[in-house]
């Protein structure tokens, strides 16, 4: 429960109704993120095999890359998007609290996090019918086509012949490819926020100077920002031995 003292401070900035505002906003705009992640989950991915199945007829080592390259290129999209979202935000409400901020007074930073929150609500609401969706839909079309194909027409299972097959395909790049990659995106902004509201409250408590109790909060969003360069780099080095069939 926030103490008596840190909701003072907010109602010289915010009204409630702004409050609730502010996380209407944050709530939107992470169900937007989640939804780009889950669509470029499976727009990345969907290519990305067909392009690892060509590549596997003739060189492994291309294959291989391809394959891991694409999986990379989904995360990292998945990541920065949460970066993006999070920064935006408290960017935004930042540059809010310092127009307003009393003469020789710091402003609460340390609250922006907590009004921010519906962000990872936000991305959990549409990582949550993503699954659901994709994992309903492949699992109907699974039992289809196992009853109807294999049982009373004797198709061999995973035959185009069979429009279920189809079906499951479909389903498993949904709940399988843009499930996934709305999920972890939701588990990712919830990681951060989390990270920089218990920064934000520790610095606080612990009575540091305002530029240490910025460094706690940005400190979450920091090190996913090194993620990306360093991942960045390191896909680089995925490859197999010269000579490999």
């Amino acid at each position: 429960m926030r103490e008596p003292a840190a909701q003072s401070e907010l109602n010289d900035y915010f009204s409630v109704l702004g409050m609730a505002f502010i996380t209407a906003i944050s709530f939107l705009i992470g169900a937007v993120c989640s939804a780009i992640s889950g669509y470029a989950g499976i727009w990345v991915s969907v290519r990305a095999n067909l392009r690892v199945a060509a590549a596997a007829r003739n060189d492994y080592n291309k294959a291989i890359q391809i394959c891991f390259r694409g999986g990379a290129f989904a995360a990292i999209i998945n990541v920065a998007l949460a970066i993006f979202g999070i920064s935006l935000l408290f960017l935004i409400l930042s540059f809010h609290f310092w127009a307003n901020a009393k003469p020789d007074t710091n402003p609460p930073i340390q609250e922006i996090p907590v009004l921010i929150v519906g962000f990872g609500f936000g991305a959990s609401f549409v990582a949550m019918f993503a699954q659901l969706g994709g994992g309903i839909f492949t699992k109907a079309a699974d039992v289809g086509a196992d009853l109807v194909g294999k049982v009373e027409e004797s198709i061999p299972e995973d035959d185009p012949r069979n429009p279920a097959t189809i079906a499951d395909l479909v389903g498993d790049n949904v709940g399988d490819c843009a499930g996934q990659c709305a999920d972890l995106f939701e588990s990712i902004s919830a990681e951060i926020l989390s990270a920089m509201i218990l920064g934000g409250a520790m610095a606080n408590h612990a009575g540091l100077s305002f530029e240490s109790k910025s460094g706690f909060i940005l400190f979450p969003l920091m090190v996913h920002s090194l993620d990306l360069l360093v991942s960045t780099i390191a896909v680089y080095f995925v490859y197999t031995k010269p000579g490999h069939p």
